[in-house]
């Protein structure tokens, strides 16, 4: 029997959201009786304790960090207190809806010995070059692209390909311990799934992408309106952490990659 691990960083998430996305997880499972799984709970929140009433039909591990460690720091938390073969990031506003969508990720995982994460189509990777103090080093590189779209040597350029979403990937967990996990410099963690699926490229892992639309359901929790401009301050923090510390190092891999 495969054992899979579901870990989920909470942060002053609602009891009820969370509880959702361990119904329809358990639900899930009912329908994959090869897997035997838990739930592992980091709670990086402010009341400590909060979760205590969290219930499912397997074992539930809760840890309440001393600090907010991210989302980075939450899921290498994860990590280190699981002892499943294969690990599921998953996000508090997750609901999934179709068990196909389990076994799909953890058999490319095994398949492919890959980090694997839904389709999503295209994500526009924003490079911003003007507002980096290594604006040259942007505006020296060309990134490949189609035709009607911007090159990289003005600012703002973009290129458009299917990436992975850090709210619900797969993989397994000697993969992510041979990478040394999760980047934590990349706090409060957008950009991070990113980071990691390309640290895992470099270590000649596969990076695979699985079309499971319509599988599960993906909400946006209880973000408010209002959070939009902390949030996008946050992905841009994260975005040139990692083109500074991994795309730019790496840039003829980095090319690779987004070709792959």
């Amino acid at each position: 029997m495969e054992t899979v691990s579901f870990i989920c960083t909470v942060f002053n998430h609602k009891l009820d959201l969370v509880q959702r996305m361990i119904d329809s997880v358990d639900q899930a499972m009912m329908y994959r009786p090869e897997f035997n799984y838990d739930f592992i709970i980091i709670d990086n929140g402010d009341v400590k304790g909060t979760y205590v009433k969290l219930h499912s039909e397997t074992s539930l591990h809760i840890f309440d960090n001393d600090t907010n460690s991210g989302y980075c720091g939450g899921n290498n938390i994860g990590i280190r207190q699981s002892n499943a073969q294969f690990i599921f990031i998953i996000n508090p506003d997750i609901i999934i809806d179709n068990s196909l969508c389990i076994d799909w990720m953890v058999g490319a995982s095994k398949l492919n010995d890959s980090v694997t994460g839904w389709l999503i189509g295209t994500s526009e990777w924003y490079t911003y070059a003007s507002s980096f103090p290594t604006q040259s080093k942007y505006e020296s590189k060309n990134l490949p692209y189609y035709p009607n779209e911007p090159t990289l040597n003005k600012p703002g350029a973009w290129k458009s390909f299917t990436y992975i979403d850090g709210s619900f990937m797969c993989f397994p967990r000697n993969l992510a311990v041979d990478i040394s996990g999760f980047d934590e410099d990349i706090f409060p963690g957008y950009f991070g799934e990113n980071a990691f699926c390309f640290k895992a490229f470099l270590a000649g892992y596969h990076v695979e992408n699985v079309h499971v639309k319509g599988l599960y359901i993906h909400k946006h929790g209880n973000r408010q309106p209002s959070e939009e401009a902390k949030i996008h301050m946050w992905s841009e923090t994260g975005r040139q952490i990692f083109y500074e510390k991994y795309a730019l190092p790496n840039w003829d891999k980095f090319i690779e990659y987004l070709n792959r």
